[in-house]
């Protein structure tokens, strides 16, 4: 049995990127049914985006003011990119967002006020990726000197030991 027209033209709408306000009744949370399972490759891709699009969290309507010269850029990259331009708005505010939080989390280390996994857990990124970001801004890394000191010579031990 194969799928009505308005299923099969949501979920090119989907692949396209144009999604629609509300999903389709029925498909919130629920595995496709027995009779609509995909055939194809691009078919399956649909289906995984027509399930899991639906599965974001709740999300409220907010109002921006933007340029006018920053809409027209933002309008042309969209095109460019093929998506609608509140999806790339939100890539863009999620970027954003991710720099801002490394970037106070990376003052806040820098002050003491944080130890460095805290900092990274805090900007929702690991351990490794916020080290790399400390390196990649010129952000020392903060260490007790007398640590220091005795990993030193616990190094130093070691390599005595070996030889």
């Amino acid at each position: 049995m194969g799928l009505s027209a308005r299923t099969f033209a949501a979920r090119i709408a989907l692949w396209r990127g144009d999604f629609p306000q509300r999903p389709l009744r029925g498909t919130v949370g629920r595995p496709a049914p027995r009779r609509a399972r995909p055939v194809g490759a691009l078919n399956q891709r649909l289906n995984a985006i027509h399930y899991t699009v639906f599965s974001l969290p709740e999300s409220r309507v907010t109002t921006v003011r933007i340029p006018s010269d920053d809409l027209d850029r933002l309008t042309t990259v969209a095109k460019r990119l093929k998506v609608d331009r509140s999806t790339l708005i939100l890539r863009a505010l999620d970027a954003g967002v991710k720099d801002i939080l490394i970037d106070d989390g990376c003052q806040r280390y820098q002050r003491g006020e944080v130890s460095m996994a805290r900092a990274a857990h805090d900007a929702g990124v690991s351990q490794w990726q916020f080290l790399d970001e400390m390196k990649r801004r010129g952000v020392p890394f903060r260490t007790d000197e007398e640590l220091l000191e005795r990993q030193l010579e616990g190094f130093a031990r070691g390599r005595r030991r070996r030889r």
